[in-house]
């Protein structure tokens, strides 16, 4: 709702709920002149009447509704976990799409920020709206949304043509008869792990005159279900790659096993140590796009954030009342 009342130009900004003698806002803002309008939205909010103050970063002192200043403010993970839970209370996903853009991108900036330690800016949230058809995507992007996630040419052909202002992400298995729908709609390719694709891709990418930027997908878990080069394999692919004029890799992407955090958490890690050996053996001017770590989903961001990803892929907890 806050997000909603300010300018679109106003910056990211994240909304952290804490108590400390009851409710007390903290405002952590990227972008300049937005302050004033912080506080205005924030007016009558809860219990806390107009905020007082505000934090450019985490480590700048915060200015209390009281006038007490809070030198280098610590943000423990039980207070980060309160924040959620009154965020998520302020922006019910199940009642109105055009909320939960903005409730969970202010989900996404308190973790990045205050957990793990990134600029807010850091991250992109690609709405997955493989699920979905255009009149919910164009509620999300009423709510925010600018990066979408589609898993199939036919809907991202649809989609992508009909919403040309926002970026388009190609996310699921690449079919070489459907390459040609799928280079220069996407933005990026997230899913690229077979040379003969490789190949495609920058064969139709010359035609059109561009570069097309993908991602090369890793099956750190090693499941048998999920696909992807297995780390050990992924370098000579890279290797491919860099030999095509017409495609550039940006970094990586994996899925984690549901269902265990911690198992999740060591997939991310895994990837993130495989991106940054790879990134080390890169000549500078390669090394500097190849930055990107694709990997987070409703179930797991929380734990791909802190161990790095730059995109998140959400679907249901964007467009699903039940989940």
């Amino acid at each position: 709702v806050v997000a909603q009342q300010l300018d679109a130009d106003a910056g990211v900004f994240t909304l952290l709920v804490l108590q400390q003698a009851g409710p007390v806002f903290f405002v952590i803002i990227e972008g300049i002149g937005v302050v004033q309008r912080v506080e205005q939205a924030l007016d009558g909010v809860g219990d806390a009447g107009e905020c007082a103050g505000h934090a450019r970063l985490p480590g700048d002192a915060v200015l209390l509704p009281d006038g007490r200043h809070m030198e280098e403010p610590e943000f423990p993970d039980h207070l980060v976990g309160r924040a959620e839970e009154r965020l998520l209370g302020a922006l019910p996903v199940a009642d109105v799409l055009v909320r939960s853009v903005p409730g969970i991108e202010l989900m996404l900036r308190v973790r990045v920020v205050l957990v793990a330690g990134r600029r807010a800016d850091e991250v992109t949230l690609v709405a997955v709206s493989k699920t979905v058809g255009p009149e919910d995507v164009a509620l999300a992007i009423e709510g925010g949304a600018r990066d979408f996630g589609e898993n199939r040419p036919d809907q991202l052909i649809a989609k992508a043509d009909q919403f040309t202002d926002v970026n388009w992400h190609f996310i699921g298995n690449i079919q070489s008869r459907r390459i040609r729908d799928i280079v220069g709609r996407a933005t990026l390719i997230h899913s690229l792990f077979e040379e003969r694709h490789a190949r495609k891709i920058d064969e139709i990418a010359r035609e059109h005159g561009i570069v097309q930027d993908v991602l090369l997908e890793v099956n750190v878990s090693g499941e048998q279900s999920k696909s992807g080069r297995t780390p050990e394999d992924v370098r000579e692919l890279l290797e491919v790659c860099r030999t095509l004029s017409n495609v550039r890799v940006r970094g990586l992407m994996t899925m984690a096993p549901q269902g265990d955090a911690e198992v999740a958490r060591e997939t991310f890690v895994g990837l993130r140590e495989l991106r940054d050996s790879l990134r080390a053996e890169l000549p500078e001017d390669e090394a500097a796009s190849f930055t990107e770590l694709s990997m987070g989903m409703s179930e797991d961001w929380p734990e791909a954030v802190a161990e790095g990803a730059t995109i998140v892929r959400i679907g249901r907890a964007i467009f699903s009342p039940t989940f």
